[in-house]
């Protein structure tokens, strides 16, 4: 296997959130998680979620988040001031998604419950998947 291909500083993940006043898709540069630091962040999240929620923010290379049309600087402070806003967003769901929703329901078979894509949840899931970083 080439690891040439492997985009160990990051790759860019497009989100696109439920909101009439955000318009277009938030984009972040995303780095990889090993398997090493996916096991470490499953045990915070069991026991320390403030720490679990900094350790996804730190997955956040770069953005193309603005401030009166200027670029905002992807650093410690600003990621402390706007992703925690950012993290809960609901992602807007797909087609295939609706029409699983409005299909007939068997009131007899329990569905197993969705939890609603997020923004931190979809950062956190694309880091964990390395595939999201080898570059074809």
């Amino acid at each position: 296997m080439d690891v040439s291909k492997f985009q160990m500083s990051g790759e860019w993940l497009e989100l696109e959130v439920e909101s009439k006043k955000i318009v277009g898709p938030l984009k972040f540069l995303i780095k990889p998680l090993s398997s090493d630091e996916q096991l470490s962040m499953a045990d915070l999240g069991r026991e320390d979620n403030k720490e679990f929620l900094t350790r996804i923010q730190d997955l956040v290379l770069d953005w193309d988040l603005t401030k009166n049309g200027e670029k905002l600087a992807c650093d410690e402070e600003n990621k402390k001031s706007y992703l925690p806003y950012l993290f809960p967003m609901t992602l807007k769901k797909e087609k295939e998604e609706e029409k699983e929703l409005t299909a007939d329901i068997d009131l007899d078979e329990p569905k197993p419950k969705k939890i609603p894509g997020t923004v931190g949840l979809a950062i956190l899931g694309f880091a964990q998947d390395f595939t999201n970083f080898i570059k074809n």
